[in-house]
């Protein structure tokens, strides 16, 4: 009884098989085969380039043995995911995987799977995961999908251009840009 009541609260989303593939980047030179492009949805905004100096820097070096860069590869794209895990909570009870980026050629309908494959590939290891700085259709997905909101009682982070000499104010940034991607 216990377990079925834990499972009752597991979204719909991360329940079922996946019908994609997770893989884990070991090289960074992987990343260059597969030579992923803007996606069309972030065409116009400002976000990080996902040079293989920067994916390496971010996922592949330094201390954090929880960084992991994946390739999700399913019926419509693919797609890189970038996580970490950290506890959360008061006392750092609930293990979390955090989704640090997800950047590649995927179907908005598809996104709820790549919480899937992440669900089945993690589950030992976590008990929950957390998506933060997807874009709005990508958010409504989840949503769609059984995953719940919670608004943050202000900005994460703030860009002045006082001189306007950036080409648009719309920004696509996400965890891994910055430091809570450690």
């Amino acid at each position: 009884r216990v377990a079925a009541a834990a499972g009752a609260l597991r979204p719909p989303a991360v329940r079922g098989r996946p019908k994609g593939t997770l893989r884990r980047i070991e090289q960074v030179e992987e990343v260059k085969d597969l030579a992923f492009e803007v996606p069309p949805e972030h065409a116009r905004v400002v976000t990080a380039l996902r040079s293989p100096e920067f994916l390496r820097w971010r996922y592949l070096q330094g201390p954090d043995v929880t960084r992991e860069l994946l390739v999700y590869e399913g019926p419509g794209g693919r797609c890189l995911v970038g996580v970490n895990r950290r506890r959360r909570g008061r006392r750092g009870q609930v293990r979390a995987l955090f989704v640090l980026d997800l950047w590649g050629d995927l179907p908005l309908e598809d996104t709820p799977d790549v919480a899937r494959a992440l669900a089945e590939r993690y589950r030992p290891q976590v008990d929950a995961l957390v998506f933060r700085g997807l874009s709005g259709d990508r958010e409504r997905a989840l949503l769609a999908s059984g995953f719940v909101s919670r608004l943050l009682p202000r900005a994460t982070g703030v860009c002045i251009d006082k001189q306007g000499r950036l080409p648009t104010r719309d920004w696509y940034l996400v965890p891994a840009d910055g430091d809570t991607g450690h």
